[in-house]
């Protein structure tokens, strides 16, 4: 079976790392596989088999003829009967289904608000339902709205996974001390709600100094980006807390911490979250998406979105060795047996095959 993963570009970020991940799987079970970056490619490059066919279309527009035809040419030569198309690459796959009779599409939605997007982006994505021949859905959420709103029979709930190839290099050293440093993966974006980490971190910090705060993801620039930089600085935190844009060594970096931090306002199922479990950190997150059930017992949930209630739980952790160990422990055995590559393949060949 020839299946094609189809996403906007390889920067690091949950759904270009499960499109990587996909695709290196699939290309062990099924001798080939195929992955399409529509805008441009970025470090998770580096991630995917060398044995995985690979293409950079470089589309400069969301109506760029010359891209759909290098895509077109590309799917007919290589013999492609699924597109796997993740996020935002919807729109390309429907274009790529209407011109190659008998090319099946399958759309991934890792969004964790869908049903609070935008209008005309739940338009769109409706009116291209009808070119779906299923949809899959990282979380139960998401599932709902997909079944409610989506003009296509087949949809399904399929989690995320982790990728047992470790870092090929290990080049981002850790500012802070040992065995004391909390961390964050996760773009500089509002939804995930950076303010009320650093706001319960500040607090943290008044009791225990040797503590650190380590966030990792992209840095926009912003009015967001700058809110957040301003408030370490004015807070006297800039010894403490630590921005290191994006970064893709991320094992080696989770393997210097000890906490790591869910604190989105939603989520669908961020790879954030498996990769904290899998390198055997103390998880804090909060209710949102697919996250407090496969935390549940196994670390803190946060049942409210409060700065009071995130340091409490942080404060826990950092306070009661023993309670920080058997978390780190029951998650990593538990993301072991559900998140593994070998618990999806069965399931994602099953819907492969089914349409």
């Amino acid at each position: 079976m020839k299946v094609l993963q189809l996403i906007d570009t390889l920067n690091p970020g949950g759904a270009e790392r499960v499109a990587v991940n996909y695709a290196n799987m699939l290309n062990e079970a099924y001798g080939s596989s195929y992955l399409v970056v529509s805008r441009h490619s970025g470090p998770l490059l580096r991630d995917l088999d060398d044995s995985v066919g690979f293409l950079d279309l470089q589309r400069k527009s969301t109506l760029d003829f010359r891209a759909f035809l290098r895509l077109r040419r590309f799917l007919k030569q290589n013999g492609i009967e699924i597109i796997h198309a993740h996020t935002t690459s919807y729109l390309l796959g429907v274009i790529a289904k209407l011109s190659i009779p008998g090319l099946k599409l399958i759309w991934h939605d890792h969004h964790g608000n869908r049903s609070h997007s935008k209008f005309l982006k739940r338009l769109a994505i409706k009116i291209c339902s009808f070119f779906f021949d299923s949809v899959i859905c990282v979380s139960e959420d998401i599932l709902d709205w997909a079944r409610t709103n989506l003009n296509t029979n087949k949809v399904d709930y399929l989690q995320n996974f982790i990728s047992s190839v470790d870092d090929f290099e290990h080049s981002t050293h850790l500012m802070g001390s040992e065995n004391k440093r909390i961390v964050s993966l996760a773009n500089l974006r509002h939804p995930k709600n950076h303010i009320m980490l650093l706001e319960a971190f500040k607090e943290v910090n008044k009791l225990h100094q040797d503590w650190t705060l380590h966030l990792f993801g992209k840095d926009h620039d912003d009015d967001y980006s700058r809110e957040l930089h301003r408030f370490v600085k004015e807070n006297n935190l800039t010894d403490h807390v630590f921005f290191y844009g994006l970064k893709n060594d991320i094992s080696n970096i989770l393997s210097q911490c000890d906490i790591g931090v869910i604190s989105s306002i939603y989520e669908g199922l961020p790879m954030a979250l498996l990769e904290y479990g899998n390198s055997s950190l103390g998880v804090i997150t909060t209710d949102v998406g697919k996250c407090g059930e496969i935390v549940k017992n196994r670390g803190i949930v946060l049942q409210e979105v409060k700065a009071y209630d995130l340091k409490n739980a942080i404060l826990q952790l950092i306070e009661n060795e023993k309670v920080l160990l058997n978390y780190s422990e029951s998650l990593k055995k538990y993301i072991d047996e559900n998140y593994s590559a070998e618990s999806v393949m069965s399931k994602i060949d099953s819907i492969y095959k089914s349409i």
